[in-house]
């Protein structure tokens, strides 16, 4: 099911981001006994574990955006707003291939999928906040995503 992909995107995308923080940790962990060249090397991983994360993402959103848009449990623009991250997520996945330029990860695209990313996040914690509140549920549009 979508909900399923989505869960699993989601899944793969947090363990990757907790791999590459602990890389960037890792490098910054004892300044004075680490050699320039081994933190150099630990804080290149770390952007490059993040692009098969940005991958993950990708399947997340846009499973997310499929289910939003084919049931109606949450409002329409909020899942073409996934789709459109899911876009944003997939030209962040360039990093791999890149290392300056906009489709490097400190480029244009990396930012870019890193602040959609955070604004969709936002945005559909406040919708799910609203919602309850006004608690205009729709019990048949969430068992559809759940199949």
């Amino acid at each position: 099911s979508l909900a399923t992909i989505a869960f699993g995107g989601g899944l793969v995308a947090i363990a990757l981001f907790v791999i590459s923080l602990s890389l960037v940790v890792g490098a910054a962990f004892r300044p004075d006994e680490t050699s320039p060249e081994v933190t150099r090397t630990l804080d290149d991983l770390s952007f490059l574990v993040l692009a098969p994360g940005a991958c993950s993402l990708v399947v997340f959103f846009a499973a997310t955006a499929a289910a939003v848009l084919r049931t109606g449990a949450l409002p329409r623009w909020l899942g073409s707003l996934a789709a459109l991250v899911a876009l944003f997520q997939a030209l962040g996945a360039g990093a791999v291939f890149d290392d300056s330029g906009p489709f490097a990860a400190d480029g244009v695209f990396g930012y870019a999928a890193f602040f959609s990313f955070l604004l969709w996040i936002l945005v559909a914690s406040v919708v799910l906040l609203v919602g309850k509140r006004g608690s205009r549920q729709r019990p048949e549009a969430l068992e559809a995503v759940l199949r």
